[in-house]
């Protein structure tokens, strides 16, 4: 018969993508290494000592997979309410995440240090702004300003000033 158990993380092989759990309720019994629920192809691993859900399957008790971590008092989200869709990318619950708003219709993405990286990005809105506290860099063979009163080059304004 298939088997739901909750145990808590005990140790982590991080390259295969496989934990141990402890049954603090079956004397500290602890499983052999498990494979982690990708979630199509989504990697995070949780911390040791925190609580998961694994699914035994009914062909034995070794037969298993970790299907993931769930809310409860020790593991919060850090942000909740109606319409919030929220990923933390980090353990530290705050430091790295997206967050959308579906009230607010506001997309948030926080990191330390955030870069986006393509063949070819854009940035288009209503109202762009590029605001930093300390330098701001535009680097690029080319750098055009665009607006409805015409296009200069960085070149031509430097020429003009020059």
């Amino acid at each position: 018969m298939a088997e739901l158990r909750i145990g808590k993380v005990s140790s982590i092989d991080y390259d295969h993508g496989m934990i141990r759990v402890v049954y603090t309720d079956r004397d500290k019994a602890v499983t052999k290494p498990l494979p982690v629920l990708t979630f199509n192809d989504e990697y995070k691993m949780p911390k040791v000592g925190q609580y998961v859900l694994v699914g035994h399957l009914s062909n034995g008790t070794e037969a298993a997979y970790v299907m993931g971590t769930f809310w409860n008092a020790a593991n919060e989200p850090g942000r909740s309410g109606k319409g919030v869709y929220r990923k933390e990318f980090a353990h530290k619950t705050g430091e790295a995440y997206i967050d959308y708003d579906g009230e607010e219709k506001k997309l948030e993405f926080h990191g330390d240090n955030v870069s986006l990286t393509g063949a070819d990005v854009d940035t288009v809105g209503d109202t762009v702004g590029i605001e930093a506290a300390g330098a701001a860099t535009i680097k690029g063979n080319t750098v055009t300003f665009s607006c409805s009163a015409g296009t200069i080059t960085l070149a031509e304004i430097i020429q003009k000033l020059g």
